[in-house]
């Protein structure tokens, strides 16, 4: 079964546009796409931190705060 299918039936929508070259274009929605650009960008800013990027923490709420305190710091620079 092609991966768009099983997504479908999940409800989930693409977020990502298609290629310009595609026979049949996608819709997708520009604010969802924006918004998922700059979570991204952020995990990607807060991966200079080691602690972050290897994910040390063997506990979810451990890691969750590191995270938090890690985005504290981004914010306040």
């Amino acid at each position: 079964m092609p991966l768009c299918r099983r997504r479908a039936n999940k409800g989930m929508e693409a977020v990502i546009p298609a290629k310009t070259n595609r026979k049949t274009a996608h819709a997708f929605y520009a604010l969802k796409y924006r918004a998922r650009h700059l979570v991204e960008n952020l995990f990607q800013r807060m991966k200079i931190y080691r602690r972050v990027a290897t994910r040390d923490e063997k506990l979810d709420p451990r890691f969750f705060s590191i995270v938090c305190l890690v985005g504290a710091m981004k914010w306040l620079q």
